[in-house]
């Protein structure tokens, strides 16, 4: 990604993204007939959408939302009644009373839209379900790009995770991001998550010093690898990170599927580690279909 590129995809994404914080205090005031869950859409935004995220930031309910002050003016209000539902349809706004469901399909969607987000949908929402039930305090992600798998780990940890992204600007298949971008990392953490971005090559001995230096002490739960995709250059990661992750925690691999229709100058040799590595462990892949073309997610666990 060059540095044009870079500002002009800096200045295109949503200055702020809301998934699952966001909630209605009082049953009784939500519309009814919402009987199944609903993938995550993005909504442009708008005075009076703007207006029922701020201040649905602790509990209300609707009738609250609604009589507020400080947002549009009063003859708005037919707006604010829409933006709330528009906002529960979408999944942002849900009812306090009880546990907010994982929807590990609205995530991936989400990246999609805001992120431009490669994965398989089924490898993904799979790996993502099974992250979720770790709940990972502390994920580290070497090869981040435009940000799509980040914002998933983000929505699957805890929501007071450290975060750490290792990537490099213009590196080999598809470049890392630049500074312009972190600022759109930051807003798609809870509030009370931590996300620190390591712009450097995950081979350099004083980039794997930074990462201990943020994690301070702290051992890793998820470990997603998806950089240098070259067999020494996946090797290398697992060598230099797999040490920092916890007994309990995973190290995921993304490419673990051979890859026939390969650019030349980009080689995916992801696969052979991961038949090195795995059998002598726990393990788990998530591949789409059987003897597809690339992609595929495995997880090696700590034991």
């Amino acid at each position: 990604m060059t540095e044009q590129e870079a500002h002009a995809r800096a200045a295109t994404l949503p200055g702020s993204f809301h998934y699952h914080v966001q909630r209605v205090a009082a049953a009784e005031h939500s519309p009814s007939g919402q009987t199944s869950p609903v993938r995550l859409r993005y909504l442009p935004s708008s005075d009076a959408i703007r207006h029922v995220l701020d201040v649905c930031r602790s509990p209300q309910a609707v009738q609250s939302i609604l009589a507020a002050p400080g947002g549009p003016s009063a003859s708005s209000r037919g707006h604010r009644l829409e933006a709330v539902q528009a906002l529960i349809r979408a999944g942002l706004l849900v009812q306090a009373d009880g546990e907010d469901p994982f929807d590990a399909s609205a995530v991936y969607h989400a990246a999609r839209v805001l992120y431009g987000f490669f994965q398989i949908e089924s490898e993904m929402t799979r790996a993502l379900q099974e992250m979720y039930a770790l709940r990972p305090r502390v994920v580290a992600e070497i090869g981040t790009a435009y940000g799509g798998s980040l914002f998933c780990w983000a929505q699957a940890a805890h929501p007071e995770a450290l975060l750490v992204s290792v990537d490099i600007p213009d590196g080999v298949g598809g470049g890392g991001y630049r500074a312009e971008s972190v600022p759109h990392f930051q807003n798609f953490c809870f509030d009370t998550q931590r996300l620190v971005c390591v712009n450097g090559d995950s081979s350099d001995p004083s980039v794997v010093a930074q990462v201990r230096d943020v994690l301070d002490g702290r051992s890793i739960d998820l470990l997603f690898i998806d950089g240098d995709h070259s067999y020494e250059g996946v090797k290398g990661d697992f060598e230099r990170y797999a040490p920092m992750v916890s007994p309990g925690g995973a190290v995921l691999f993304h490419d673990i599927q051979p890859q026939t229709s390969r650019d030349p100058a980009y080689v995916i040799e992801v696969p052979t580690f991961w038949n090195e590595v795995s059998p002598g462990g726990r393990f788990r892949e998530f591949i789409d279909s059987a003897g597809q073309d690339g992609g595929g997610i495995g997880v090696l666990y700590v034991d």
